[in-house]
């Protein structure tokens, strides 16, 4: 074992707080990664097995904030930076956060055993930190943690389940409990947006993508349909077109916009106007689509084009195929019918109901994408359409593509 006795100097501790409390400021990481602090700090943390813990902290501290921004994961994951925080005690909080932010859902679900002792630490968290005046505890926020479960919710349904059903918290915690608490919590951030607060705001936005993941799964959408208050919340935010424009700020990858979030989880609980509203009109083209899904009620069928944004190069080389054949049918895909779109998942949905086959280019992106996931379940699982699907870079479907 080795002995760790060696102390930063004063100055030293000084300087890498400095850098510390800069990489706190997300927005600040881009401008921290063109110095090279990303190299530096994985350099230095290498170094670091005979420093004593005080000395430490700053330096993983650091590294976790790095992390919350995606351009700082792909920087720190350059420069082997989960092989040297690996060597370190996950069972410390923000060396286990961490490593969830640099690595992908399927390096967290190879250690299933230790991931289950992270999302005990990060539930407990949102739990001690929900009694806190200033949501806060043992120096985290709890937008942190959330930040996290996010991430951690977005392809794997078991991280959820444990989570919600299974989680060693004190006190005890059940399905129930935890939907309410992050219920709770967001009647605690629903008035973010009227302010300039961007951590609330954030933690907003955080919440609304964790009960949008939750409530992809019907038995845990009826718990958060049963909350009135909450559906009202949620319609609110669905419906109104202005807060949009408040929350300039970094968004994860992980984390979709508060519309789509609302839309998402109204949908998901069968509480949009096409539950609501249209009931005959969706029977109409379910019933259509199921006894023919090839041909369409137009002369000229209709072919819709759902992929992530982040293939855009590729859905360009499809488009640009399928155009050449437009003379046979119509091609509908959002960069051409959803430009200044209020309500994005409304034209989504009319794209999808008026195609005759979906293409899915099927990717990693597209399966971690929660907007992607919808579309998805509703051409497939509510409307019964014709899929094609193209897998790009070798992608297996798993998970809720692979059902």
């Amino acid at each position: 074992m080795v002995e760790k006795d060696y102390a930063l100097s004063s100055i030293s501790i000084e300087i890498l707080r400095l850098l510390w409390d800069l990489a706190d400021q997300t927005r600040l990481v881009p401008t921290l990664l063109k110095c090279g602090l990303a190299k530096r700090v994985i350099g230095w943390l290498a170094q670091s097995a005979m420093l004593t813990d005080e000395s430490r902290k700053p330096l993983i501290s650091i590294v976790h904030n790095i992390a919350r921004h995606d351009d700082g994961v792909d920087e720190l994951n350059k420069h082997g930076a989960i092989d040297v925080i690996e060597t370190m005690d996950s069972r410390i909080l923000v060396i286990s956060m961490t490593l969830a932010f640099l690595s992908s859902p399927e390096q967290l679900k190879r250690d299933k055993k230790g991931m289950n002792a992270v999302l005990n630490q990060l539930l407990q968290l949102v739990m001690d930190s929900a009694k806190s005046d200033q949501y806060r505890y043992d120096g985290f926020h709890v937008s942190e943690p959330l930040e996290v479960l996010v991430k951690m919710f977005v392809v794997e349904e078991r991280t959820l389940d444990y989570v919600l059903c299974h989680a060693e918290t004190e006190p005890t915690s059940d399905m129930s409990s935890t939907v309410h608490l992050f219920i709770s919590l967001l009647f605690s951030f629903s008035n973010a947006l009227k302010g300039t607060d961007r951590l609330e705001q954030f933690t907003l936005v955080a919440l609304l993508n964790i009960l949008w993941s939750i409530s992809f799964q019907p038995n845990y959408a009826q718990e958060l349909a049963k909350d009135e208050k909450l559906i009202e919340i949620i319609q609110k935010f669905a419906e109104n077109d202005k807060d949009q424009d408040i929350i300039e700020q970094y968004k994860p990858r992980s984390m979709e916009s508060i519309k789509q979030a609302t839309n998402g989880i109204l949908h998901n609980v069968n509480r949009n106007y096409r539950n609501d509203v249209k009931p005959n009109q969706q029977e109409t083209v379910l019933n259509a689509s199921v006894v023919n899904p090839v041909e369409c009620v137009n002369n000229k069928p209709s072919i819709m084009i759902s992929y992530s944004h982040d293939n855009n190069t590729f859905c360009s080389k499809i488009l640009n195929l399928l155009t050449t054949r437009n003379d046979n049918f119509d091609i509908w895909i959002d960069r051409t019918h959803c430009q200044g779109a209020n309500d994005l998942w409304e034209m989504i949905a009319n794209g999808i109901e008026s195609a005759c086959v979906i293409v899915c280019l099927l990717s990693t992106q597209y399966f971690e994408s929660k907007s992607c996931r919808q579309e998805f379940i509703y051409a497939n699982d509510s409307l019964k359409k014709k899929i094609v699907h193209v897998l790009l870079d070798n992608f297996e479907p798993k998970g809720w593509l692979g059902k």
